[in-house]
């Protein structure tokens, strides 16, 4: 039986405590498998509706993703939209988006107290559809937490990482929570990038939204950016929108942000380990990645800015030095 099988019956609950122990075992020493087990525990969560009483085609349905994800790591999608694999079915197969996730049948480690997890890996993006009908797009490396029904005083999520929200009209409050605080919204659209390596950051497109943790309480306008430091510092500026919600375009903007982000978000999109000199790290960068390589990337970086680079592209380890 290969791994991505005994993954599979893992994940369905096919294994005995034994065999469990086993594979588990195998996949904590396997990097490759870790991410492997990761991108099927996500297909079986959104391929596993209740309302599909035929077991049998719940199965189905799921060897069917499992191999669409095996075989295309990214699609491209409604325009220029690009989502990773597992957004595939919402569209190919269509279930999973009619019943807007209200209620996934989910293995143990997704459900608690009715609460679905779902993690996009590094390199990979992804779109879901909540209860409520609001649309996330959720970046790279984003955890996003939300409850298969939404009761009726607030509509309450978590995430780390970053994501779009397009939040559906409501008199319910929605409600983004991170490790930085919360933003408070009825229905809106806006970008918000919550990771714990990178400073906090929400870009208002449209509606309102109010943003509360113990120390601040901001309220944003449209076309409006708050920045939160590390230091729990609070800015509010004027912002191109666009810009900050690009990578929902398969777009990666840089707009005078230094270099040490710019790494961040590069080892995100493609999915690698970067090394940077820490002399480089303040040198500011402004400039897109749209369908260039990590290679053509650095060429770009090494034209303007005083470095030199060494890219090993089977451990994809890409290690940026000071050229001076």
């Amino acid at each position: 039986m290969t791994p991505d099988q005994q993954i599979i019956d893992l994940i369905s609950g096919n294994l005995n405590a034994k065999q469990k122990d086993e594979i588990l075992k195998v996949i904590s020493q396997d990097p490759a498998l870790q991410e492997e087990y990761e991108k099927i525990k996500n297909a079986w969560a959104l391929s596993s509706s209740p309302t599909f009483t035929d077991i049998k085609k719940r199965d189905e349905s799921f060897q069917k993703l499992v191999a669409i994800i095996h075989k295309r790591k990214r699609i491209k999608l409604i325009q220029t939209l690009k989502y990773a694999a597992i957004l595939i079915l919402f569209f190919a197969l269509g279930y999973v988006a009619s019943q807007q996730l209200e209620s996934l049948m989910l293995t143990e480690s997704y459900k608690t107290n009715e609460l679905t997890e779902i993690y996009v890996p590094k390199g990979e993006q992804a779109e879901i559809t909540l209860a409520d009908n609001t649309k996330v797009i959720l970046n790279s490396d984003t955890k996003l937490t939300f409850p298969v029904k939404f009761n009726k005083k607030q509509r309450f999520v978590s995430i780390s990482g970053e994501a779009y929200f397009d939040v559906s009209k409501s008199k319910i409050p929605f409600i983004v929570n991170s490790s930085y605080g919360n933003i408070r919204v009825l229905g809106t659209s806006f970008n918000i990038r919550a990771y714990g390596d990178m400073e906090y950051q929400t870009t208002l497109v449209e509606g309102k939204v109010i943003f509360t943790n113990k120390a601040l309480e901001t309220i944003l306008k449209p076309g409006e950016q708050l920045t939160v430091t590390t230091k729990n510092q609070a800015n509010v500026k004027k912002v191109n929108t666009t810009a900050a919600s690009s990578w929902t375009l398969g777009v990666i903007s840089f707009e005078n942000e230094p270099l040490m982000d710019v790494v961040k978000k590069l080892e995100r999109h493609f999915n690698i380990t970067i090394s940077l000199d820490k002399t480089l790290a303040p040198i500011r960068f402004t400039g897109k990645v749209v369908d260039e390589s990590i290679d053509e990337v650095m060429l770009l970086i090494d034209k303007t800015k005083p470095i030199k680079y060494t890219y090993d592209k089977n451990k994809k380890n890409l290690t940026i030095m000071n050229h001076t």
